[in-house]
């Protein structure tokens, strides 16, 4: 934010259930402060605190990800509400990472939270070899067809700011 930015894109993948409740029970475990009025939020609902055992508290936690992810999403677009930038939140799933295409679940939880959403859902459609690595890092090939997917996203998103139709 100290950049002054005018739009913050958040990416995501169908990867963003892993590990979400095991920062949030590690934070209360600790004793920790919760970083967001949201988060402690689920947190109180749940009725957690750092008596509780680590591994009773993820479990009260990871049965609530969906309303953790929310959490987390709401204190992002809070965040760019305050500094007057536009929170954009992308889907880029990626191909061949294994788990389920997870666009059904994440993008209403986005959309709820605030975010401005964009769907990229598609954008490596029947083509082979786009990556450098196994953690699925694109090459080149790969970025530019996920740039001109997310230009065309923004392009025929109504919603989303500074973009001459």
């Amino acid at each position: 934010m100290h950049f002054e930015p005018d739009v913050i894109l958040y990416v995501a993948h169908q990867d963003e259930f892993h590990a979400l409740a095991s920062h949030a029970a590690s934070l209360v475990a600790q004793g920790l402060k919760i970083p967001s009025p949201h988060l402690q939020a689920v947190v109180n609902e749940l009725g957690l605190s750092r008596d509780q055992a680590p591994g009773a508290i993820q479990a009260r936690l990871q049965s609530r990800e969906p309303e953790l992810l929310s959490a987390n999403y709401r204190a992002i677009v809070d965040e760019c509400r305050v500094r007057g930038t536009t929170a954009a939140w992308v889907y880029l799933p990626v191909p061949g990472a294994g788990g389920a295409d997870m666009r059904d679940k994440l993008v209403p939880i986005a959309k709820n939270s605030g975010f401005v959403t964009l769907d990229l859902t598609g954008w490596a459609h029947g083509r082979v070899g786009l990556f450098l690595t196994a953690e699925h890092h694109p090459n080149a090939r790969g970025h530019e067809l996920i740039a001109e997917a997310l230009l065309n996203a923004i392009r025929n998103n109504p919603t989303f700011p500074f973009v001459s139709r």
